[in-house]
């Protein structure tokens, strides 16, 4: 499997960082970690899905499009992963994400408690997904959400 270099501007990468600083999100959720899972452990297409309110950066999820499918930038070198969204953006967000009509879309290490689990659950029934929520109850309390469309 091919890795695929990701171009990402300074500015891209500043805007991504202060959505998460705004977040107050965790290190893994940032573009340093991101991008450097992704020179160690990517393979297929990184690809950055991103909204935007009035021109600024308002919602990112970062998702690798492998093999016909979409999974999150994660292993077990990655202990979170959740979507970036400003207030009123998640369902949009997760909206797009189901839009992009893959057979399998699954996402590891999600933050159980975070507010990204529900929307993403309901984004995806009502793309017509089937649903396993693999819920991991350990100190990072992470759940795993793999979605089915026939």
């Amino acid at each position: 499997m091919s890795r695929r270099p990701i171009e990402l501007s300074p500015t891209l990468q500043r805007e991504w960082d202060l959505l998460a600083d705004r977040l107050d999100a965790s290190p893994f959720l940032r573009p340093g970690w991101v991008l450097a899972w992704w020179r160690a452990f990517g393979a297929g297409r990184l690809e950055l899905l991103e909204l935007r309110r009035s021109g600024a950066l308002a919602a990112l999820l970062p998702v690798v499009h492998r093999r016909g499918a979409i999974f999150s930038p994660t292993n077990w070198h990655t202990p979170v992963f959740a979507p970036l969204w400003s207030e009123g953006c998640g369902e949009e967000l997760t909206e797009k994400l189901f839009a992009l009509h893959r057979p399998l879309v699954e996402l590891g290490w999600l933050v159980a408690e975070h507010s990204s689990l529900p929307l993403l659950e309901a984004a995806a029934k009502r793309a017509g997904y089937d649903l396993v929520v693999d819920v991991r109850r350990s100190e990072e309390h992470t759940s795993e959400l793999q979605s089915h469309h026939d």
